[in-house]
Order: C-alpha cells, then sequence, then structure tokens
C-alpha cells in the first residue's frame, strides 16, 4: 500500500500556489443542500461505451474482456425531490436479474428512484456515497462489515460542452478466512452526455437526442496514452479539495503527489487500487481513479478508509 500512497515524483519541489492562475481558495462545501446539488448535477442522457476488465490470476493484472454500449439516464423528476435512473444496454450486456424492455435495440431497465432521504447510501445500508462538484464515490461504508464483497464506484466529470464523464466501479470478493478481499473486476465507463435539440441549438450544436446505437469511439474524445501520466513532469499547480464523512470541507493547494499508478485503462484513466484489500487493518488506506483530460488538466479523485470506515473523499486537479 505505501507504494500506492507515498510514491512521489522526483524533480518537482515547487509548485505554483493557483490552479489555472486563480487562487486555491476555501471553497468547498459539505453541507446536505450542497450534497443534495452535486448529486443532481450529475444527472444527464449520458451515452457510453463500457469496458469490464477482469483479472488475471497469474500476476493480477487487468484483462479486457466485453466492451459495449450502454446509456446512463438519471433525470430530476417528482417536482425536483427525487432522481428516476433508467439504463439502456445493449442486449445481452445488461446486468442479471431484471426484467426489461425493448427500446431502440437497446434493453431498457429502471435502475430506481433516489430522494434526499436514500440517495447518500444509494446501494442499501451498507453503502455511503459523498459527491462534489463534477465528481462522486460511492463505497463500501464500512470494510470490516462487509459479509460477501466490496465495491466501489468513483465518477468524474468535465463542465464543458458537451459534457464528458469517466465512471469506475471496482468489485473486491471477500475472502473470510484471510480478513482480506480480492480484486475480482473492474469496470471502466466512458461517456459523453447527449442533449435534447432545443438545448444543443442554443449553442450552435444542434445534436438531436437520440437513443440509436452508433459507434461510440467516433464521439469520445481522444486522451493522452496510457504512458504520458507517467512520463509527464510539467505539472505546475495542484488544488485539493477534502470531503469528509463527518461533514467538514476544505479545499487548498499542495504539492503534486501522484505515486505509482497501479492499473492503466481505457479513455485516459488510471487506478490506484490493492488488489488484496485488508479488511481489519488499522491506519489509512486510500483507494483511488485518475484521469487525464483535454487541455493539459489531470484530475485524481481517491477514496480514504481510516480503520477500516470510510472516511473522507481528496479530489486533487493538476494543470500542465
Amino acid at each position: 500500500m505505501q507504494a500506492l500512497m507515498n510514491i512521489c515524483w522526483e524533480g518537482l519541489a515547487k509548485f505554483a500556489p493557483s490552479l489555472f492562475g486563480k487562487t486555491c481558495k476555501t471553497l468547498a462545501n459539505n453541507t446536505p443542500e450542497a450534497q443534495w446539488q452535486h448529486y443532481v448535477g450529475l444527472c444527464g442522457n449520458w451515452r457510453g461505451k463500457w469496458h469490464r476488465y477482469s483479472l488475471d490470476p497469474t500476476d493480477g493484472k487487468p484483462v479486457l474482456g466485453k466492451t459495449f454500449q450502454a446509456y446512463c439516464n438519471p433525470t430530476l423528476d417528482c417536482d425536483g425531490q427525487c432522481v428516476r435512473h433508467i439504463n439502456r444496454y445493449e442486449p445481452g450486456s445488461e446486468p442479471p436479474g431484471k426484467e426489461g424492455k425493448i427500446v431502440d435495440g437497446f434493453i431498457e431497465l429502471e435502475m430506481g428512484s433516489f430522494t434526499r432521504s436514500n440517495y447518500l447510501a444509494p446501494f442499501g445500508p451498507h453503502s455511503l456515497a459523498l459527491y462534489l462538484t463534477d465528481a462522486a464515490v460511492v463505497v463500501s461504508a464500512s470494510l470490516p462489515s462487509s459479509s460477501s464483497m466490496v465495491a466501489m464506484e468513483m465518477v468524474l466529470a468535465t463542465s464543458g460542452q458537451p459534457r464528458q464523464r469517466r465512471r469506475m466501479v471496482a468489485v473486491w470478493k471477500v475472502v473470510e478466512a484471510a480478513d482480506r478481499a480480492d480484486l475480482a473486476s473492474i469496470t471502466l465507463i466512458e461517456e459523453t452526455e447527449e442533449r435534447k435539440k432545443e438545448e444543443t441549438e442554443e449553442e450552435g450544436i444542434g445534436r438531436e437526442k437520440s437513443w440509436k446505437a452508433v459507434k461510440v469511439s467516433k464521439v469520445m474524445r481522444k486522451t493522452r496514452s496510457d504512458t504520458d501520466i507517467i512520463s509527464r513532469t510539467s505539472w505546475h499547480s495542484a488544488c485539493r479539495t477534502v470531503t469528509n464523512v463527518n461533514g467538514s470541507a476544505t479545499s487548498e493547494s499542495c504539492p503534486l503527489s501522484l505515486g505509482a499508478v497501479e492499473f492503466a485503462l481505457a479513455g485516459g484513466t488510471y487506478a490506484w487500487m490493492p488488489r488484496k484489500l485488508p479488511l481489519q487493518s488499522s491506519g489509512q488506506l486510500e483507494v483511488a481513479m485518475g484521469w487525464s483530460q483535454e487541455g493539459g488538466r489531470f484530475v485524481r479523485l481517491a477514496a480514504t478508509y481510516s480503520d477500516g470506515e470510510f472516511a473522507s473523499v481528496v479530489k486533487d486537479e493538476y494543470e500542465s
């Protein structure tokens, strides 16, 4: 774990105290209303390419398996008091156990509705979510209390048009006799938001809302190669936002400390995570996802645990 958390790049002794020319001030907000607004801000009609990885049993490296198209459509409903989730999958790629209907050649599934009373525990009482501006983390709240599996989902989005998004879902299977959970799968999702014609025409985009099957790679923005983020030595500013489970939040300038990348995934994304996750450990533990975006920007989102309990989300934003 220390290799994942503490190895820093050399030769970067000084950094500008600002991000994109602006001072990194205390702008973080973790009030209940702010959390809800951050959650609602991730709603939209997201068209995506899903990459499912398994882990090679010999060396533990991710092996790309099935890649397919799917749509994620969380929509504000109930006079703005709930979010209704609908997903559409290519036939044969939908999750088991749910019955759906065919719409435009895709399997449409109702994924549930979430209100202010349950959106912070979207996967049940064992889960816990924290939301930031253009980011979210949903994790197993307590590692020692995990009975069969540990799951973590991380979300990063851009604010420019068309909005882009990356989501990563990691699943560990609990090995009871060893008090640990072994990494079993990673799903990486590249998404672009599709907007209604009347919304986009005002901006000169003129793209119709559509659920029809298209080759997603044509609409995905190009990203840096997997090696670019490892070799880059010209990062010159960083801003860190820490959102705590206890309700506090801070934002500050910070030195660059990405550490050794564990996995390079599709869509310009990277993962820092243990293959073997200790369930009864003391001290600090971190699982993170990074995204190399256009314009020389890199964002890293981390879920931190303290003595096995979910403690905070750390979002670092870097500029080259």
